[in-house]
């Protein structure tokens, strides 16, 4: 492709080095810059598999936003930084890919949402499963009604980070808690399926209960909630940062289930999709990327900037389900009493 878009990275942890690698391989896209806090941290990304000088390393944010090559962002930086440098990626006129969530709240959500419109730029959360094929396999079957009417969902993502309360995990201040970081995979899943059931590309939740264990640190360390849709849809959804939990996302239907192990990680040989009918013996379809997940997420904004699409097509993220996911995650942290600054001070600009 002669004319790759040109991403500056914003963040220099491990999902960032990840987006980075991946654009090696992208078809559409190649890395201009990456910035962090300091030109130290900045000079020593990218050493181990990105030739020395090869991108302009930023000793801050600013630097990057104000480089003309830039033509798109990837938010890599903690959730809290989230609003402020998507709403100044859009107005120096950067299209946007923001790591999950978008924002600490539906309302920070709603201001990157206006500024990518007035701005005109393309925006879309970094919900990277949803860009890999075994996601649109999954609609493609709830579409068939393969399973018969969709009934319930349960869907579980957590793990054991080590209990260190200054980590980004568990640290208030830095946005911790499972609901932020995992819970949101388990309630965009849910209510991508209940969509998908009633013809729609996702559906937003009429009540959400849940309940939990909120840490010495102010954040929820594990939680599980009972999420109610319409049409008699019901999901319950776990997730932590503190508790192993059984990673898997499982569909019941009026017909038979749905089981998808691990389908929040691309796995090396593929992602499994098992099939359960009424009556008939297991089926299990393995679904394999074309390429990294990252890779394909690049590639899935390319294709819109160059369309001159402001959104991504379902099942990526679009503004309005970001949006009602980031409201049904407000929700959930007010079952357990999660707050944070972000609650108590409003975004300003």
């Amino acid at each position: 492709m002669a004319d790759k878009l040109q991403w500056g990275i914003l963040g220099t942890g491990a999902i960032a080095t990840t987006f980075a690698k991946a654009l090696l391989h992208s078809r559409t896209g190649s890395l201009a810059a990456v910035a962090s806090r300091s030109p130290q941290t900045a000079a020593a990304f990218g050493t181990e598999f990105l030739h020395t000088g090869a991108i302009c390393r930023c000793g801050s944010y600013e630097e990057l936003l104000a480089k003309p090559e830039v033509q798109a962002v990837y938010i890599a930086t903690p959730h809290p930084t989230h609003a402020r440098l998507a709403i100044a990626a859009a107005r120096a006129g950067k299209h946007i890919l923001c790591e999950k969530p978008l924002a600490m709240n539906a309302h920070e959500a709603q201001a990157i949402v206006a500024a990518a419109q007035q701005h005109k730029v393309f925006l879309m959360e970094a919900f990277m499963y949803r860009c890999h094929p075994v996601v649109h396999r999954l609609v493609q079957l709830l579409q068939q009604k393969v399973i018969g009417e969709v009934r319930a969902i349960q869907a579980n993502f957590g793990f054991q980070s080590g209990g260190n309360y200054h980590s980004r995990l568990l640290n208030r201040g830095l946005g911790g808690g499972g609901i932020l970081d995992v819970g949101c995979y388990t309630m965009s899943l849910a209510r991508l399926v209940a969509g998908t059931a009633a013809g729609e590309p996702f559906a937003n939740p009429t009540a959400v209960h849940a309940s939990g264990y909120v840490g010495p640190s102010g954040v929820d360390e594990w939680t599980f909630a009972d999420v109610q849709f319409n049409g008699g849809i019901a999901a319950a959804l776990g997730c932590g940062v503190s508790c192993e939990i059984n990673n898997h996302v499982h569909i019941f239907g009026s017909e038979g289930r749905i089981e998808i192990p691990w389908l929040w990680i691309p796995q090396p040989t593929g992602n499994r999709i098992i099939l359960h009918r009424r009556n008939e013996k297991p089926r299990e379809e393995v679904i394999k990327a074309p390429a990294d997940v990252y890779t394909l997420e690049a590639d899935i904004v390319a294709a819109a900037v160059s369309a001159g699409g402001q959104q991504a097509a379902a099942p990526a993220m679009s503004w309005a389900d970001t949006l009602g996911n980031m409201l049904a995650l407000d929700q959930w942290r007010a079952c357990l009493g999660v707050t944070y600054a972000a609650d108590e001070v409003p975004l300003c600009g």
